[in-house]
């Protein structure tokens, strides 16, 4: 534990032992490659003091000592001593007691050592340990490099630090620059990794300045932005930059964004920028179509003839933060009449953009046309509105206007809308033409079914009666199998089954193929058609043997290859002579095994032989 936090480590601590000490700790192969010849190694280790030892203390140091060997590649775990070179005796600034151990409050010491001229693809560290109590936490491996810069309008790319002085670095004229007559860019790259001693620069082309280490020309930001907001439409106004960049070309663009908590996100298309977004050559531009209770920033950008030509970001006024509050009334337009009848309108319009549920009202005006003296007014929270107990046949003329917490919007344009004439109890034409598909439908659907009726009744005419109830009938016809155990000639069992059906109630219909109906497929049979081995084996009876393990009086075979015909595993004598045997005894103690170093492969085939050979053996 160091300062509270396990740390994992190589730690040797054997100064009690008797006799020298002489501990090395190898790290892998180091890779450089073709990279910088000079290499720094920093180490990261602890060492305890001598003197806090109690008791004999037999060896005691407080240092170790790096070395390091030069290889074009990995040796592995060879470890030749003699090809290591010593790099330094490293001691410990701060050595540690074991008061310290207790209370796990010990210091890392830190050391850097440089290794220069290194010339091969890589290379090993070695630490030596005579008689040191000490751990070592890290080992850092790295190289130096000027880093990438910019001096004088001139580009400098990232340098390997050289092993010994100082490195010339030329240097590139950033966009829109030249070298300056006779003095071209250079810089000179230490083995620290620094630039030192710059000669020479570069020069911005006519008409660009020199900003932050860059040539631009576009003009400094738009100063002082204002804003007057009067309910969802704004007024931005502001100052020009007090540098035009060398030019008069000055325009300006402005940009918007819609914000929710902490994020923002462009404007959507229904803001209007007038007379418009860019382009603007007055400071000023209003804005429209703003949402009610929502929060916008506006940014504006200057920009001359030469904005965008340089690398260098445009300049931007700061952001301005506009929280657009109530919303003004709009007038309300788009009626759309959803439903209607004898005594009642339904009428629905486009809500306005800007809506809140909380915030927008609506009050309706309508009147029987030619009597707009005698109108009624009604206060809606939602865009739509259902006219009640209105008289048949009669035309209506709406109004409509919203009303904000800023006051109410001019009313709509008069909107004209008719009642339907009373029912008189005749249906309409839609209804009829239901009735009349309804009837067709019905009765197509009984003709159907007289149909199939009768076509069911001829089929039931034309099948013969066996004088059995319908449950016996459907068992004829659906019995899946016939068990033939019952039997002892199942041919017998076959023909009986047969007579179940009558000739008379199979009909042909359609010939689906012809077939070998007197025959059957033997050739993938391993004996053949029984038939057939009976008739061949009938002189000479299966003396021969069943390939079973039920055993048997001797060997009643010859020869291996009369055996194995016998057995139908003739296929294999070729086998067995290979393997030399050739007497039946010499089979006797045949395993599972040797039949497949035989070449006796399939589990079926090594089955039959063993079972034969048991025989034998009971």
């Amino acid at each position: 534990m160091i300062n509270g936090t396990p740390i994992y480590m190589y730690q040797d601590c054997s100064v009690l032992s008797e006799g020298d000490t002489d501990h090395w700790l190898r790290t892998n192969w180091i890779y450089r490659g073709e990279a910088a010849s000079r290499v720094y190694v920093e180490l990261k280790f602890t060492v305890r003091d001598c003197k806090s030892f109690k008791g004999e203390v037999v060896t005691c140091k407080e240092t170790f000592n790096l070395y390091y060997m030069e290889s074009e590649q990995d040796v592995g775990i060879q470890f030749r001593r003699p090809l290591f070179t010593k790099l330094n005796t490293v001691a410990a600034d701060r050595s540690f007691t074991s008061r310290d151990i207790e209370s796990g409050a010990m210091q890392l010491n830190t050391e850097v050592c440089p290794i220069g001229k290194l010339s091969r693809r890589g290379f090993y560290l070695a630490f030596q340990n005579s008689g040191a109590c000490v751990a070592m936490v890290s080992v850092r491996v790295y190289y130096k490099t000027c880093p990438e810069a910019v001096r004088g309008l001139a580009r400098f790319p990232e340098t390997l630090a050289g092993s010994e002085g100082l490195t010339e670095v030329p240097g590139v004229c950033v966009e829109y620059a030249a070298e300056e007559v006779g003095s071209p860019p250079r810089m000179h790259c230490s083995t620290d990794g620094e630039w030192l001693v710059p000669v020479g620069r570069c020069l911005c082309a006519v008409g660009f300045e020199e900003v932050d280490g860059s040539c631009v020309g576009p003009p400094s930001a738009p100063r002082n932005v204002s804003f007057s907001l009067l309910g969802t439409q704004l007024s931005l106004w502001w100052q020009p930059p007090s540098d035009h960049g060398g030019r008069k070309d000055l325009t300006y663009t402005v940009f918007c964004q819609r914000c929710h908590l902490l994020s923002c996100e462009p404007c959507e298309a229904g803001v209007v920028f007038s007379p418009s977004a860019s382009g603007l050559t007055k400071p000023a531009v209003d804005v429209d179509g703003l949402e009610a209770y929502t929060n916008y920033t506006f940014t504006v950008e200057a920009h001359n003839g030469v904005s965008g030509m340089g690398p260098a970001p445009q300049r931007t006024a700061p952001a301005v933060w506009v929280s657009v509050g109530h919303a003004a009334p709009v007038t309300v337009s788009q009626f759309i009449l959803t439903q209607r009848d004898d005594s009642s309108l339904s009428v629905s319009w486009l809500a306005p953009r800007q809506r809140s549920r909380t915030s927008v009202e609506y009050e309706v005006m309508f009147f029987e046309k030619g009597e707009e003296a005698r109108y009624t007014v009604k206060h809606l929270l939602e865009p739509n509105v259902t006219l009640r107990d209105l008289q048949p046949d009669t035309a209506y003329l709406l109004r409509v206007r919203s009303i904000t917490p800023l006051g109410p919007g001019p009313y709509s344009p008069e909107q004209e809308f008719r009642t339907l004439p009373p029912d008189t109890g005749a249906l309409s034409g839609g209804v009829i033409v239901s009735i009349i598909f309804g009837v067709l439908l019905f009765i197509g659907l009984v003709v159907g079914f007289l149909m199939f009726r009768r076509k069911r009744a001829r089929r039931r005419h034309a099948r013969p009666d066996y004088n059995t109830s319908g449950f016996e009938r459907e068992k004829v016809w659906l019995k899946p199998y016939v068990d033939l155990q019952p039997y002892d000639d199942p041919s017998r069992g076959v023909l009986e089954f047969t007579k179940e059906l009558d000739v008379s109630c199979v009909t042909m219909e359609n010939v689906i193929g012809e077939g070998r109906p007197m025959m059957i497929i033997t050739e993938y049979m391993e004996n053949g058609a029984l038939d057939t081995f009976l008739r061949v084996r009938k002189s000479n009876l299966v003396t021969l043997r069943l390939p079973s393990c039920s055993g048997s009086d001797g060997i009643p075979y010859r020869s291996i290859p009369e055996w194995l015909e016998s057995i139908r595993m003739k296929r294999y004598i070729s086998n067995f002579r290979t393997a030399g045997l050739d007497t039946m005894e010499s089979i006797l103690e045949l395993t599972a095994e040797d039949l497949k170093q035989m070449g006796v492969s399939l589990p079926g085939h090594q089955k039959r032989i063993l079972c034969s050979i048991q025989g034998f053996k009971e």
